[in-house]
C-alpha cells in the first residue's frame, strides 16, 4: 500500500537538495567581497535561474504533465546579449544534475515554469532563492517548492543551506531540510545527508 504523496514527496527532496547543492556552488564562485560593496545582483541572478532549470528539470523527468509556477523565462539568457549570463547559467546548473544538460536543455527546462497557477488540478510552485540579501551575504535563504492540489498546498519542501542544524549549536553543522505533508505533519532531516532520519517539528 502506497503513502499519499509518497514519489512527490521523494522527488521534491530530491529537487530542493539539487538545488540547494547550484545555490552553494553559485555563492562559492561568483561571491566575493566586490560584490556586496557593488551591490552586485547578478550571482543570485545566475542561482535563480539555475536552482530553476533544476528544479523543474526533475519534476518533468518524475511528472511530465505537472505544471510549474517559476519566477524566471529564459528571455534574458537569449541572444549575444545573454551570452556572458547563460553560459555561467548552464555550467553552475550542471554542477548538480547527474546526466549534463545542454544549453537548449537548461532554457527549456528554466522555461517550464510559466504557468500561471489555478484553483483545480495540481502544479508545483517554486521559489528558487527567498532571501535575495542574506544569499549575497552567506547568510539565510531558502530554495522553497510546494505541490498545490486543487488550490491548496499539499507537500511543502523548504531547503535552508545556511541553517544550523541544530539551534542550540550555532556555529555547529549547518543546512537543514524541512518536508511538510499533509495530514503527515512536518520533519526536519540534515541537507544532502542521505539515508538521515527525519525528526519531527513541533
Amino acid at each position: 500500500m502506497s503513502v499519499y504523496l509518497e514519489k512527490e514527496r521523494a522527488v521534491a527532496i530530491e529537487a530542493v537538495e539539487s538545488a540547494s547543492r547550484v545555490c552553494e556552488a553559485v555563492f562559492k564562485r561568483l561571491v566575493t567581497d566586490e560584490t556586496l560593496t557593488k551591490k552586485d545582483k547578478s550571482p543570485v541572478t545566475v542561482a535563480d535561474f539555475s536552482a530553476q532549470a533544476v528544479v523543474n528539470n526533475i519534476l518533468e523527468k518524475y511528472f511530465p504533465n505537472d505544471p510549474i509556477v517559476g519566477e524566471e523565462d529564459s528571455k534574458d539568457l537569449l541572444g549575444e546579449e545573454g551570452r556572458v549570463l547563460r553560459e555561467k547559467v548552464v555550467e553552475l546548473t550542471n554542477t548538480a544534475v547527474n546526466t549534463p544538460m545542454s544549453t537548449e536543455e537548461v532554457l527549456k527546462a528554466i522555461d517550464r515554469g510559466q504557468y500561471a497557477g489555478g484553483s483545480t488540478g495540481r502544479h508545483w510552485t517554486l521559489d528558487p532563492i527567498d532571501g535575495t540579501k542574506g544569499f549575497l551575504r552567506g547568510e539565510q535563504f531558502a530554495v522553497c517548492l510546494a505541490l498545490i492540489i486543487d488550490g491548496k498546498v499539499r507537500l511543502g519542501v523548504v531547503g535552508c543551506p545556511n541553517l544550523p542544524y541544530d539551534m542550540s549549536q550555532p556555529e555547529g553543522e549547518k543546512g537543514v531540510l524541512a518536508v511538510a505533508v499533509e495530514k503527515q505533519g512536518a520533519f526536519q532531516r540534515k541537507l544532502n545527508v542521505k539515508d538521515f532520519i527525519e525528526t519531527p517539528i513541533f
